[in-house]
């Protein structure tokens, strides 16, 4: 995946809703990283702006979902995705997905880390299945999500108990 800033900083930002992770299946544009792929949301790092920020806005511009709050899941350099360095989120997903306005991609789905693993998952709105962008990058992000929103819920749910 070639780096479309020069200081090769990106943000994904993971919706977990039900043990399974909302992601963007991008358009078919040549000139764009791993075109008709399911990914994730997000993108570049502004110059100046934080990466908690850039995550935030990432996903208000691209599906018009603003999350109560964003979980920092590491920052990580990726070599099988050009060694661009990446600032991962994640959040609930508080709204039902007919609720999302998506304004970059082809579709957005509901995608659970066995589709990830297959390397191919399927797309409602063109009815047939696409490949998932390959790296463990995709999986163990996932994976780390789901675990974190679990153990945000855990902790949410013995505070009102108490």
């Amino acid at each position: 995946m070639p780096a479309r800033n020069k200081n090769h900083c990106f943000v994904v930002i993971l919706p977990v809703a039900r043990k399974r992770i909302l992601m963007q299946l991008r358009d078919p544009k040549p000139r764009i990283p791993y075109p008709g792929h399911w990914g994730f949301f997000g993108g570049a790092v502004h110059a100046k702006e934080k990466a908690q920020k850039a995550a935030a806005r990432e996903l208000a511009e691209e599906i018009g979902y603003r999350p109560v709050v964003l979980h920092p899941l590491g920052c990580k350099t990726v070599p099988d995705l050009g060694n661009i360095t990446i600032f991962s989120y994640c959040c609930r997903l508080d709204v039902p997905l007919k609720a999302l306005r998506l304004t970059e991609g082809v579709d957005l789905g509901l995608k659970t880390v066995k589709d990830a693993l297959s390397r191919s998952a399927y797309s409602q709105k063109m009815r047939r299945r696409f490949p998932v962008t390959p790296s463990h990058f995709i999986t163990d992000t996932m994976r780390q999500a789901i675990d974190c929103i679990e153990a945000a819920e855990r902790l949410r749910q013995s505070r009102t108990s108490n």
